[in-house]
């Protein structure tokens, strides 16, 4: 069951405003949301809330962050770049349901999953592939519940299997990898973001284990979440390095606490690579 709203932490209720499936007031605002992204990025203006109609062997989800349109830019150059047909599936109606999950409401979250089952069944994918891990956890839990045929990859695991194919890029200088607490559960995307970053000639280096590496992204309204996103900046400052981040909602937790943080996005290294992509291919 959904506990009562008054229950929920008010951050909470409003982080979640708009995700979900939404009906009356609600719905208005999530629709005037996302039209607004819409005309912000006409370029990605057709996956917004858009479901893929056709099928696919790659399929692309970035949930919610279809909104993070650097990330998801440069990941359709590199998905462009390596030639396998794929759709693309981002809304605020298709959150992974996690975010509801996490706070115990388990009603939403069954909405949120059998709406994105059908989505993906539309699809029929041969693999999913995404940059959050929350979702990359919501996928994975959808496969073994359905034993589904298809497999799940963080978009680091699918690049690390066609690292021969991505450019040649020079040593970036010293990078240090943010090793979050939700990476614990995928030994395989941490082994990608150490094949990625060693193909660059730079060495694998991790932050000491006496700085925190929890981002408290769900610790809602936290005042402890600021303070611990600078203690994991200022340790990277003073390794004089930059640090990269395997989970989406850690580094951009980390660019709104400093947006001069010294991070390096290894899907935004390898796409600013190659050549300028093609609106709406």
């Amino acid at each position: 069951m959904a506990p009562p709203k008054k229950q929920l932490p008010h951050a909470y209720r409003r982080y979640l405003l708009l995700r979900g499936q939404k009906h009356g007031l609600p719905k208005l605002q999530q629709t005037s949301y996302a039209k607004l992204k819409q005309l912000q990025h006409p370029d990605l203006a057709a996956y917004m809330e858009h479901p893929p109609t056709q099928q696919a062997p790659l399929l692309f989800y970035p949930g919610c962050y279809i909104y993070s349109p650097q990330t998801i830019r440069n990941t359709l150059k590199i998905l462009d770049h390596l030639g396998t047909p794929y759709q693309v599936l981002g809304g605020l109606t298709y959150c992974c349901g996690l975010p509801h999950r996490f706070q115990g409401n388990t009603t939403d979250a069954k909405t949120c999953t059998d709406r994105l089952k059908n989505a993906i069944n539309t699809v029929n994918p041969q693999i999913i592939i995404t940059s959050c891990l929350e979702c990359l956890e919501a996928l994975n839990a959808i496969k073994q519940e359905d034993n589904a045929p298809y497999t799940v990859q963080h978009v680091l695991e699918y690049m690390n299997h066609h690292r021969t194919q991505l450019p040649k890029i020079k040593n970036p200088g010293r990078l240090i990898i943010h090793n979050p607490c939700r990476l614990t559960a995928f030994p395989t995307v941490k082994t990608a973001t150490e094949n990625l970053i060693t193909s660059l000639g730079a060495k694998i280096q991790y932050l000491p284990d006496t700085i925190p590496h929890c981002c408290r992204h769900w610790h809602h309204g936290d005042p402890k979440n600021q303070a611990a996103h600078t203690k994991i900046i200022d340790a990277t400052r003073h390794a004089h390095a930059r640090l990269v981040c395997p989970c989406l909602t850690a580094q951009e937790d980390f660019q709104k606490t400093d947006p001069t943080a010294p991070l390096t996005d290894l899907i935004d290294l390898y796409a600013n690579a190659l050549p300028t992509r093609r609106l709406n291919k």
